[in-house]
């Protein structure tokens, strides 16, 4: 069918093509960005340091530059309460774009030409602490609350740990020449974080205690003595630090080795604690050593004040204590989502008494567990024989999860079937399972 004059099929418009584009056209920069946008931008700039140079390109780029460097750079500071870092830490926590993103002070301390290594001196140089007659810390000094000041303008701040460096005991250089510490040691530091919490200036929800004597590299490293001259216990019956102690929900403590009555002081503190949910419990005593035993009594308490979520156990010596373990766990069963037994001590038979608690007690709510390193010894003769949990070629599916042995690599000096580790929403079956190839199947004790 054609078209008759005057139809038309259809209709179409095209504009006119400018003959040229304005030579002055703004071009998109930083400058003309929204707050918005620039704050996206930061949030993608990595690292921290190319977010230090472009915020001083203007004002209106280092507004919102400023809060993603300050974000990243500040959330956690470090200190070694030296009169350096009390400067440094004075600065930060004046500047109300850079305190409030703190949320986790570490006292550690790194090498620096200023302190003589050889003579231990290494926490709080250049800073008077005054101390009573038998070596204590007094508190209150001038020194300390100075230190409070700046750690109280830190108000997002509820974590809190102090790491060892090495041996920081300073009471002998390496010739054997004796010297009075002008330093803090360790035991002071935790003494000082006390101290600190009762104040009522300070929350805490987090704190750790990294003591490990393994980076340490001495044999003699400082031990966790509660007994020691001039540690002061004071606080525990102290109202303001129980008030700020009992908001605290995580505490991990590798406490290296710990001396007598440690482990009583560490019941004490866990009671003034209601609301702890994650617990960490890392201590190497010798082999009559009771601590570990100590704390896993109190934990297993029908007095026991918190349902634990997350429990770690290592290098416990607990022969003889077993129960104390099978109770802590029996105690927080229905709310512990997280198990990690690591190189812990047994006595005869304990990994059999360990996998009849799991075959009996289910932990309906477990979803990740780890063991690893977990040894028991038998009567051999007149002598004991150590025996070590081992997994060999175990792979199995259950419900889809994969339950599986984590091989270390060859050049490792740990054996590689020793370790097994569980994640997935059956933990409790998995446990179960365990149980019953310990008891019927391959695995076993060597």
């Amino acid at each position: 069918m054609s078209l008759s004059q005057g139809q038309v099929q259809g209709s179409c418009t095209q504009k006119p093509i400018p003959q040229h584009l304005p030579l002055n056209r703004p071009r998109p920069n930083l400058d003309s960005l929204p707050a918005e946008i620039l704050g996206q931008i930061a949030s993608e700039v990595r690292p921290a340091t190319e977010l230090a140079e472009l915020r001083l390109i203007n004002r209106h780029v280092s507004k919102s530059f400023t809060y993603e460097w300050a974000k990243r750079t500040f959330e956690q500071v470090e200190t070694d309460l030296s009169s350096k870092s009390l400067e440094r830490l004075d600065i930060i926590s004046t500047n109300p774009d850079f305190a409030v993103h703190v949320k986790h002070i570490k006292v550690a301390w790194h090498q620096s030409e200023e302190i003589d290594v050889d003579r231990g001196q290494v926490f709080g140089s250049r800073l008077r602490w005054r101390r009573d007659s038998s070596g204590g810390l007094v508190f209150p000094q001038p020194t300390a609350q100075r230190w409070e000041d700046v750690f109280a303008r830190f108000t997002n701040c509820v974590s809190f740990s102090i790491e060892r460096p090495f041996d920081s005991q300073g009471y002998a250089d390496l010739d054997g020449e004796y010297w009075e510490p002008r330093g803090l040691l360790l035991m002071d530091l935790h003494m000082f974080m006390m101290n600190m919490f009762s104040s009522g200036r300070v929350v805490v929800e987090k704190y750790e205690v990294d003591w490990r004597t393994d980076k340490s590299g001495y044999d003699d490293a400082e031990p966790f003595d509660i007994n020691a001259p001039g540690v002061n216990t004071a606080h525990l019956r102290n109202p303001s630090f129980a008030a700020a102690w009992g908001n605290i929900r995580s505490l991990d403590l590798h406490l290296g080795d710990v001396t007598p009555g440690g482990g009583q002081y560490i019941v004490e503190l866990l009671n003034l604690a209601p609301k702890l949910e994650s617990l960490t419990l890392d201590i190497e005593e010798s082999e009559d050593g009771k601590e570990a035993a100590v704390i896993l009594e109190s934990l297993g308490s029908a007095d026991c004040p918190f349902q634990l979520k997350s429990l770690r156990v290592e290098e416990a010596r607990l022969a003889g204590s077993e129960d104390d373990l099978h109770m802590a766990l029996a105690r927080h069963r229905s709310t512990l989502t997280s198990m990690e037994l690591v190189s812990i001590h047994l006595g005869a038979d304990g990994i059999r008494s360990l996998f009849d608690f799991f075959f009996f007690y289910k932990l309906p709510v477990l979803s990740e567990f780890l063991l690893n390193n977990v040894q028991d010894w038998e009567e051999v003769g007149s002598s004991r024989e150590p025996r070590l949990l081992i997994f060999p070629q175990l792979h199995t599916e259950l419900s889809g999860h994969r339950l599986f042995e984590q091989n270390l690599d060859d050049h490792s000096y740990v054996d590689p079937c020793r370790m097994f580790y569980y994640f997935g929403p059956k933990g409790s079956e998995a446990l179960t399972f365990l149980s019953r190839e310990y008891h019927f199947g391959a695995s076993g004790s060597v």
